[in-house]
């Protein structure tokens, strides 16, 4: 996720912050051996549609981000913050730009297991006032231990996890690697993968999502795209066709059109509901009338069970029609979501 720099690059990188007494957020390095598989490793290669999207962060400056969406990029993530103290100048920019051009939009924070979780948690929530269906869950990026043992890292994981599941009802993501993973000592949390792995043609799953596998995939860290000039950017994949990543976050497909797949979607795990907003659209709503009444032009009338059946609804059978074919679609609309 982190811009990184190797060998002579992060000599000259900071040699000139040294000579200019630069104080900004310079690039993080990614942890040693992060993309290096460890041997116990399995890899999960998939046959199925898969949508490419970006990930991006202050290092990228300001994207064009009509460029990014006329060059076939569906779905892009930007950085809030890398924990507490460091909150991504370009986030809330990015944040609402990605929706204003018609893209799939979501978040990601670069966690810090030494801080407290829950002030981290509660530094992105702040920042997603609109968040709602259409929205892609938050992503929790881990890289390090952070100076921890494995157990109390995993915990501030797990807290940070259950934070966001709490506040936004949605089955939070997990961007890490199989090796920075290995180090965590494989906790199997409940959250979906977005896998990193690049230079490969399958990527290496960490052991807790070996049977589910990955949801998302940043298969380079050294991309280009129209758009963005600032350097490399990170290129990610879903593990999905457009319709599949529509129902994963319960948005209306992007060509406006009604998708009825969309209504039914869910995380992409059996018992979860990533694409609901914290009001559960999902949740059927009381009438206050009695079975078999619904409110029709403001007072509980008599519900038609079909078109045919409309003599006892009115004298207007186009109007009877009309109020069945409504009755219809708002029972779908309340229909529980079902899991992909």
């Amino acid at each position: 996720m982190h811009r990184h720099s190797t060998g002579s690059t992060a000599a000259a990188a900071a040699l000139a912050c040294a000579l200019s007494a630069c104080g900004a957020e310079g690039p993080r390095p990614f942890p040693r051996d992060f993309n290096d598989a460890p041997e116990s490793a399995l890899t999960s290669c998939t046959d199925a549609g898969l949508l490419e999207g970006i990930d991006v962060s202050v290092y990228d400056a300001t994207v064009g981000w009509s460029a990014v969406r006329d060059a076939g990029i569906v779905f892009a993530i930007a950085r809030v913050s890398d924990g507490i103290h460091t909150p991504d100048t370009y986030f809330d920019s990015n944040w609402a730009q990605i929706k204003s051009v018609g893209m799939i939009r979501g978040v990601y924070q670069y966690f810090e297991p030494a801080q407290d979780p829950h002030a981290q948690a509660q530094l992105m929530l702040s920042h997603l006032g609109d968040f709602g269906p259409g929205d892609l869950p938050p992503v929790i990026d881990v890289e390090t231990l952070d100076g921890l043992d494995a157990g109390p890292a995993t915990a501030a994981v797990q807290a940070w996890v259950d934070d966001v599941q709490s506040a936004l009802h949605v089955r939070p993501i997990i961007y890490t690697s199989a090796r920075v993973w290995t180090e965590f000592d494989n906790p199997p949390l409940d959250a979906d993968l977005w896998v990193a792995n690049w230079q490969v043609s399958c990527p290496a799953i960490p052991t807790p999502w070996s049977s589910s596998g990955w949801t998302f995939w940043q298969y380079s860290s050294t991309g280009t795209v129209p758009g963005l000039s600032a350097e490399p950017v990170d290129l990610d994949r879903f593990n999905g066709s457009l319709a599949q990543l529509e129902a994963y976050v319960g948005a209306a497909p992007l060509d406006g059109g009604v998708d009825a797949g969309a209504l039914d979607g869910g995380a992409g795990d059996a018992g979860s509901d990533a694409g609901a907003s914290a009001s559960d659209a999902g949740s059927p709503v009381d009438s206050g009338c009695p079975a078999g009444e619904e409110v029709i032009s403001g007072a509980c009338s008599q519900i038609p069970s079909s078109a045919g059946g409309c003599s006892s609804a009115g004298p207007s059978w186009l109007l009877c029609a009309a109020v069945a074919l409504a009755f219809g679609w708002l029972r779908t609309l309340r229909a529980p979501r079902k899991p992909c």
